[in-house]
């Protein structure tokens, strides 16, 4: 385990200091409706597995908070959460999910106080899961290795793009592929998200409706946006569906969108992440043939300026039938040549 001790000694000050998943989820989770959830992609998110009626998180919410005292039960539905590997698909996705979940508290931690633009503490979240997997890959081909008899590749790649751009107008500041090749899988599994980034303050957060409206007609279902919560609570991203922030156009651009609403609406991204973008069951969005599809659909070729100015790809597994020697090779045309 010498791999996963930083994780593991981060995760445990993170619940010390009440900072990232625990606080995020700590309000909602005596919501029984929260955790079972509606998951026909019109009431928000769910833990729910959609080959299943009820994810075992839901189970624990009837296991746990019987107990009289709430706080012990919500802390003790986070914690199985991160110790126990059955709740998920994969032990390999536990350990994935715990390594998101450190990340999320350095961020916090780290950057949050800084109080720098949305695009830049998204440059700051995206280095801190690139760390946090570089911390985990040896330890994750090891227990590969255990289970499947072989190493299974983990590879993470991170392409800033915003110095290709004049001025950032509507374009989302993230963009996110991910790539799934687990040895029991014949395809693979591609899922993207273009996610727009935005500072959430005790009370609300400012949306720009233009803005808003671009992203959902460009991207549809795979429109996200994340908040950072900078009111001093501590609480990991936010991720919400586009499609789920209901504003009224007006003459004012920007509208103010309720803090309860948002976090009715959203999770954690590291819940994200696993229990919705590497779920292999989930093919809501999972239509790409290749890498280069899912590249070609986020950067919007006809107005770059509306395509991410940041992109996290993530890769599981060995990339087959793709013409790339590695994930860098994606965006070798997109950075600006030296003179």
């Amino acid at each position: 385990m010498k791999y996963t001790v930083d994780i593991d000694d981060v995760i445990n000050e993170l619940l010390e200091k009440h900072i990232g998943i625990y606080p995020a989820l700590a309000e909602r989770i005596n919501d029984y409706h929260y955790l079972k959830g509606n998951c026909d992609g019109e009431h928000g998110y769910c833990f729910l597995d959609a080959s299943e009626l009820i994810h075992p998180v839901s189970i624990l919410y009837q296991r746990y908070l019987r107990n009289n005292n709430s706080q012990i039960a919500e802390t003790s539905v986070v914690r199985r959460l991160l110790n126990d590997p059955y709740l998920f698909q994969s032990p390999l996705f536990h350990l994935l999910f715990k390594s998101f979940v450190a990340a999320e508290g350095k961020f916090i931690m780290n950057y949050i106080p800084q109080n720098s633009n949305e695009e830049r503490l998204t440059g700051h979240l995206v280095s801190e899961l690139e760390n946090e997997l570089f911390i985990l890959s040896n330890y994750f081909k090891d227990l590969s290795n255990e289970l499947y008899g072989h190493p299974i590749p983990l590879n993470f790649y991170y392409a800033d793009l915003s110095s290709n751009k004049q001025e950032k107008i509507t374009g989302a500041d993230l963009g996110i592929i991910l790539y799934v090749k687990m040895p029991d899988q014949i395809e693979p599994h591609i899922r993207v998200a273009s996610i727009q980034a935005k500072k959430m303050n005790n009370k609300y957060a400012q949306i720009d409706v233009e803005q808003l409206e671009r992203l959902r007609n460009k991207y549809g279902e795979n429109a996200y946006y994340m908040y950072y919560d900078m009111s001093g609570q501590h609480f990991s991203p936010l991720i919400q569906r586009a499609k789920r922030i209901s504003i009224i156009r007006t003459e004012d651009k920007k509208k103010s969108y309720q803090r309860d609403i948002i976090e009715d609406n959203s999770i954690p991204l590291s819940l994200f992440l696993i229990f919705d973008m590497f779920n292999s069951n989930n093919t809501h969005n999972s239509d790409f043939r290749n890498l280069w599809e899912a590249k070609r659909y986020l950067t919007n070729i006809d107005n770059y300026e509306d395509s991410p100015s940041n992109f996290m790809i993530m890769a599981i597994g060995s990339i087959d039938n793709e013409d790339i020697h590695g994930l860098n090779d994606l965006f070798l045309q997109d950075f600006p040549k030296y003179e």
